[in-house]
């Protein structure tokens, strides 16, 4: 069954209860756990722990979460920590939940994080054999950041052209309908074409290299989605561009 926003809602709220924080949310209760779960997702991203957050303009709690099912618990307890502020007023944070805290940032930070390669030392040793009449050459590849370990980023070699496309039908309702987009990349990909045909984007990307400014694989590319019923919906795809051997 689909994780909508109201669930991982809802599921922060019933650890507040758990932890004996009086909650029974009202609509301004809800709006305001809505806009703390969007800052909370926001925050995360930045840090690198993509958890699969759909990030909306105008956030709604009937729409998909997008978050993935092993950090639904992790994401709620987290949540349920940032609304303590407001349901616990004159309370001592509950240890139990302060621990659970604890366990859920640590297993999104590690669950979500990609262990970048390392260059070796120019002084490592790299290999054996008679090195007294040629000279060492030392010719270790040159690593580069990679994007969030997760199912949703692809990896492209320098030089490849490829199609994809992004699908909004499960975010849209009845009466919705994508009715205009933008698409932006990175300098390391270029965007060949693009079409849409409601409710899919389709597009066409080229991967041309590292982005030389910040000497790193990790490209993106960006869709605004706009519906016929002003609704607009942020994607980012995250590409590892990599350099042939």
């Amino acid at each position: 069954m689909e994780l909508l926003k109201s669930d991982l809602i809802n599921n922060a709220f019933s650890e507040l209860r758990i932890s004996g924080y009086t909650v029974n949310p009202n609509p301004a209760d809800n709006k305001l756990a809505l806009r703390k779960l969007e800052a909370l997702a926001h925050e995360y991203i930045s840090r690198n722990i993509d958890v699969g957050y759909f990030f909306e303009n105008d956030p709604d709690t009937s729409s998909p979460s997008g978050v993935l099912p092993q950090y639904e618990n992790a994401f709620s307890i987290c949540l349920a920590e940032r609304l303590i502020t407001d349901f616990g007023k004159g309370m001592s944070p509950d240890p139990i939940l302060m621990k659970s805290y604890s366990a859920a940032t640590s297993f999104l930070s590690s669950s979500t994080a990609h262990i970048n390669p390392t260059t070796p030392s120019s002084r490592m040793p790299i290999g054996s054999g008679n090195r007294r009449v040629h000279p060492i050459h030392y010719n270790y590849n040159r690593q580069t950041e990679l994007a969030p370990n997760s199912a949703e980023t692809i990896d492209m070699w320098v030089g490849d052209i490829n199609d994809y496309e992004e699908n909004y039908q499960a975010v849209l309702k009845d009466v919705d309908d994508i009715e205009s987009y933008t698409i932006e990349a990175d300098s390391g990909l270029t965007i060949v074409s693009d079409s849409l045909d409601s409710p899919i984007i389709y597009y066409r990307i080229k991967a041309i290299g590292s982005a030389s400014e910040s000497n790193r694989a990790y490209q993106r590319v960006k869709i605004v989605a706009t519906t016929n019923t002003d609704k607009v919906m942020t994607r980012y795809i995250n590409f590892n561009v990599r350099e042939a051997d």
